[in-house]
Parts: structure tokens; sequence; C-alpha cells
């Protein structure tokens, strides 16, 4: 009997301690996760962390910069949020903020310029120089036929953000009109993404400006004039930067052909190479648009 009843204050006394063990763990990594960040991604393709290219650039990346999510913590975007904290983690100079809209409704005024309408979770990343302001859905990849979103694109975006609102330079690109030429909305996005303001040009009533840092020429179907040649020609002996593209219905260009030629060494042959894999090839839309 007493062997029993020593059995049954054992097994109580061990409940106790384990119950002590596992209150004095819960407190122990409560106080923890306040002062180091703890997260583990267990996606697949870890989606919430940031590539060994991104943490480089940060390593050396010395612009204090405040990210604030207009969100309250009960409403962020924790998705968001888990790539964001791992910026934070990265550089010491970048520190996020959450802020709750409701109670604090003037923040965003001076981010709201041009008709700009702050929304739910969006991410304002400001150097005090120069800010950067990011909607919720330019961070994640949008299904254009349903609207739901399809991948996470925050690491693209903060990267990018950061990058513009550290430089002093404003890189522009300029793309040319007045040939039937083809339109490049995605393009235009992606050259926005990596921080160039984009702006067309019509070379036959124009002249390049000369803080251009790029023109682009995407399948004139109409040749250059002898004049338009002449400012292509002083645009890059200065210095400048250009890229052409071409295909199967840019025929009959001899002016333009002619001068990339003799100028650069450039030939335009009227091959054409055929991609089987729809994975990788560009859909061009009823109107002529490449998406």
């Amino acid at each position: 009997m007493n062997n029993i009843k020593k059995y049954k204050i054992n097994i109580s006394v061990s409940i106790i301690i384990a119950i002590v063990i596992a209150v004095l763990f819960n407190v122990f990594v409560t106080v923890l996760a306040k002062k180091v960040p703890l997260s583990i991604d267990m996606t697949a393709n870890k989606m919430f962390e940031i590539s060994e290219k991104t943490r480089e650039y940060l390593k050396n990346y010395d612009t204090p910069v405040d990210i604030y999510v207009l969100a309250g913590s009960s409403d962020r975007d924790e998705r968001i949020n888990a790539v964001l904290q791992k910026y934070a983690e990265a550089n010491s100079k970048i520190k996020i903020t959450n802020i709750n809209t409701a109670e604090n409704p003037t923040f965003g005024k001076k981010y709201a310029n041009d008709g700009v309408r702050l929304t739910s979770n969006s991410v304002i990343v400001d150097s005090g120089k120069r800010y950067k302001l990011l909607s919720l859905s330019e961070l994640y990849g949008i299904n254009a036929q349903t609207g739901k979103y399809t991948s996470l694109n925050a690491e693209n975006k903060i990267t990018s953000a950061l990058k513009y609102v550290s430089s002093d330079k404003q890189l522009k690109a300029y793309i040319v009109t007045g040939h039937s030429e083809l339109e490049i909305s995605g393009a235009a996005s992606k050259l926005r993404d990596e921080n160039y303001e984009v702006s067309q040009i019509n070379t036959l009533t124009e002249e390049i400006p000369s803080d251009a840092s790029l023109i682009m020429v995407v399948r004139p179907l109409s040749d250059f004039s002898n004049d338009e040649i002449s400012k292509l020609d002083s645009y890059l002996l200065s210095g400048g930067n250009a890229q052409f593209y071409f295909d199967v219905d840019s025929k009959e260009l001899t002016n333009l052909y002619g001068y990339l030629k003799s100028a650069w060494g450039m030939s335009v042959r009227d091959n054409m190479v055929v991609e089987t894999d729809t994975s990788h090839s560009v859909v061009i839309g009823g109107n002529g648009e490449c998406k």
C-alpha cells in the first residue's frame, strides 16, 4: 500500500515539475522573442526568406531607412511582415514600424501626393530625402484573369525601393515612338521596378534629352530619317546607351540598319528563331501589345 502511495506521490511531483518547466520555458521564449525576433521559414520554397544576393547587398547598405507598414499588428499581412523582418535582421539601419491608420489617420498625408491613395498594408520606404510607396498588390504576383495573388514579389520590390531611396541619381529611360513601334507596357513596368523614370520620345519631332540614361527602339516598322540618324549618332557618341529590338516585320529599314552597321558594326539579318515551349514565349495581345 505504501508503495502505491509513494508511486502516486512521485507521479504527482513529476507532473508538477513538468508543468513548472513548461511555464518557465514559455516565459523564456516570450522574453527572448521580444529581444531577438525568432522565426523559422517552414515553406517548401523558403518564400519568406531573402536571397543571398540581397543579403550581400544589405551587408554594405549604409542609409538609415524607415519602412512603414500601414496596418495595425492585428490586421497586417503576415507574409509581407515576415519578409520585412528579414531585412531588419540583416541590417540594423533598417527599421520596421507598423502604423495603425485608424489611430493615426494623418500619418500618410505627405505620401499621398498626385492623387495617390494609401491603402491597407501599403509599405512606405523612407530615407528622409526620398521615399517609395508600394501597395499590397505590387508586393504580390497577381493572376490577370482571376485577380488573385499567385506569388510573393516582396523581395524584388523592397530591394529596389531601398536602392531608390538611397540614390541621388534619377535614371531616365525613353521609349522611341513615331515608327509604329511595339507597345511594351510590361518592359516599362520592369524598368520602373529598377528605378527608371520612363517616358516616350518621338525622334521625328523631338531631340533626345541629354539626361537620357537609356533609349529603347522596339520593333520599328518604318525607317528613321537622316535627321533622326543624326540625333541618334550624337546621343550615342556622347556616351548614351541604346537598345534595339527587331522582328520579322522590321523590314526595309535602310537608314537605320545602314547606320548600325557602318557606325557600330552591327548587322541585322532576316532570320527567325522559333520557341516551341510556350512557358518561354511572349504573348502578343490583339492590339499588338507585348505582355
